[in-house]
């Protein structure tokens, strides 16, 4: 298993800015699909802009009433910088 960082792989994003969070995932081949598969890593959810996030609950009610797919085509991303320090999800 190789990590990298992705898209959110439940298709979650901040309720300050509307981007799509990122984290980090393992990444996986498997025989028979033509792209890896990605398993996100829990407590790694965060936004790329560095806005504190509120409980996941509070994402995934956001996410339904935006109308937007649970599941989205997933892409990696670069990891967060230094400079721009990410915030978790707050419990």
């Amino acid at each position: 298993m190789v990590s990298v960082w992705v898209q959110s792989v439940h298709n979650l994003h901040c309720i300050r800015c509307d981007s799509r969070l990122v984290e980090q995932a393992g990444r996986f081949a498997v025989a028979e699909r033509p792209t890896p598969v990605y398993v996100g890593e829990v407590g790694t959810l965060q936004c790329p802009e560095g806005h504190p996030l509120p409980p996941r609950d509070e994402l995934y009610a956001h996410r339904e009433q935006r109308g937007l797919p649970r599941a989205a085509p997933v892409s990696e991303v670069d990891a967060p910088s230094a400079e721009r320090p990410l915030m978790s999800v707050e419990r």
